[in-house]
C-alpha cells in the first residue's frame, strides 16, 4: 500500500469511529430528554386515570368492587409517587374494573396511555437497536487498522470493505435522522392520534 492510500486508510478508519462516537452522544441527549417528555405525559394520565377513580360513586358498586378499586387506586396512586410506568400500566390496562372501564373519559385517558407506553418502548428499543448497530461500526472499524497490510493486498477486498461500511454508515446516519426528527418534534405522538 502506498503512502497516500495508506494514510487515507488509516484516517478513514480511525476518523469514522470518532464522528460516530460523538453523534451517538449527541442523538442520546435528544432521545433521552424525549424520553423523559414522555414518561411525564404517561404520569399525567395516569393521575387523571387516579382522579376519575377517585370520583366514581356507582349504584352496582359492590364492598367487593368498592375494596378492589381501593386496592387499585393506592397501587396506581404508588406507581404515579415513583414512577412506575410498567405498575402503573398493569393497573391501567389490565385490573381497572367495569364500572370504571364503562366511563368515556377512562376509554379515553386508557388510549391515550397505551398509546404513548408503546411510542416509548419503540423509542426505546429503536434507540438501543441503533446503538448497537453504531456500536458495530466503530469495532469493525478499529479491527480494520490492525490488517491493513493484508486489505492493502487486497484492492479489491480493500473496495468492497470501504463500501460496505459507507453503506452501513448511510444506514445508521439515516436512522438518527428519522430518530432525532421525531424525539426534536414537540406534536408527533398528537398527530399520529388525532388521525385516528
Amino acid at each position: 500500500m502506498d503512502t497516500t492510500v495508506g494514510n487515507s486508510f488509516f484516517y478513514f478508519f480511525s476518523a469514522v469511529p470518532q464522528v460516530l462516537a460523538a453523534v451517538m452522544a449527541l442523538f442520546g441527549v435528544f432521545v433521552i430528554f424525549k424520553l423523559q417528555n414522555l414518561k411525564e405525559e404517561l404520569v399525567y394520565y395516569a393521575n387523571n386515570v387516579s382522579l376519575l377513580i377517585k370520583s366514581i360513586s356507582d349504584s352496582r358498586d359492590t364492598s367487593d368492587i368498592y375494596v378492589a378499586r381501593s386496592k387499585n387506586l393506592a397501587v396506581l396512586e404508588q406507581g404515579i409517587k415513583y414512577k412506575d410506568l410498567y405498575l402503573i400500566k398493569d393497573i391501567i390496562v389490565n385490573r381497572i374494573d367495569r364500572i370504571v372501564q364503562e366511563r368515556a373519559e377512562y376509554v379515553f385517558f386508557k388510549k391515550r396511555f397505551i398509546f404513548l407506553y408503546v411510542l416509548q418502548k419503540l423509542l426505546k428499543k429503536l434507540t438501543l437497536l441503533l446503538s448497537a448497530f453504531s456500536g458495530l461500526i466503530i469495532l469493525l472499524c478499529l479491527a480494520t487498522i490492525p490488517f491493513s497490510d493484508f486489505i492493502g493486498h487486497h484492492p479489491e477486498f480493500q473496495r468492497w470493505w470501504f463500501i460496505s461500511i459507507i453503506i452501513s454508515l448511510l444506514i445508521c446516519l439515516l436512522g438518527f435522522i428519522i430518530i432525532l426528527s421525531f424525539a426534536l418534534d414537540e406534536n408527533t405522538e398528537w398527530k399520529k392520534l388525532e388521525e385516528k
